[in-house]
């Protein structure tokens, strides 16, 4: 079985730090915009599951939404752009087994 490695063409603290600040800055936004529309506690009534949150408690947790939303966009647009890459190295054994299988 071929083994998958990353490859970065960009150092991975620099790929992080282009990910995590806009996406926090991002999550700020969202945060102000949606939680000036909905109510956690109206949001938690009409879920359909029992949920009882405070409102604090529905802020913090809708804004690591956002965030995580947020840093899941920017590093699938670091992958799309080839920042990131997925190899698939073949070990010499596997190479033989392969070539022997197809005989």
């Amino acid at each position: 079985m071929p083994r998958t490695t990353l490859e970065f063409t960009v150092p991975p603290l620099q790929l992080l730090g282009t990910s995590i600040w806009p996406a926090f800055l991002w999550a700020g936004v969202a945060s102000l915009f949606f939680f000036g529309t909905f109510d956690p506690i109206s949001l938690g009534e009409v879920a359909t599951f029992k949920l009882t949150l405070s409102r604090s408690t529905g802020y913090t947790l809708g804004f690591f939404g956002f965030w995580a939303l947020g840093i899941a966009n920017s590093l699938s647009a670091h992958f799309l752009m080839g920042h990131i890459q997925l190899n698939a190295k073949t070990t010499p054994d596997q190479r033989t087994t392969a070539h022997q299988k197809q005989q």
